[in-house]
């Protein structure tokens, strides 16, 4: 089940790594991940704390979490193919 919600949101995440603020978004979720995984470390060492208990609210809103995801990435893909702005990629093939 974590392999199929992993390859769900995959292709929303490299779209959104197209995205000028990407090292700031990167930041923020990995920290938010973060965060989740030490609620639940310490909530399986038997200290029950509102971190854990909000990380298993919001797996029960995955549905609508991945489809905020995804609507996400179609929006920035979207702002940035009207913004004009080049992809990135072209950069890296490039170079001397």
């Amino acid at each position: 089940m974590h392999l199929l919600l992993v390859l769900l949101a995959l292709p929303s995440l490299i779209c959104l790594t197209r995205l000028p603020r990407h090292s700031a978004l990167r930041t923020a979720c990995a920290t938010l991940t973060a965060l989740a995984a030490l609620g639940w470390l310490l909530d399986r060492l038997g200290l029950p704390n509102p971190v854990a208990r909000a990380a298993d609210s919001a797996g029960a809103h995955t549905s609508q979490l991945l489809l905020a995801l995804a609507t996400t990435a179609l929006l920035a893909t979207a702002w940035l193919a009207t913004t004009g702005r080049p992809d990135r990629s072209w950069r890296f093939a490039h170079r001397s």
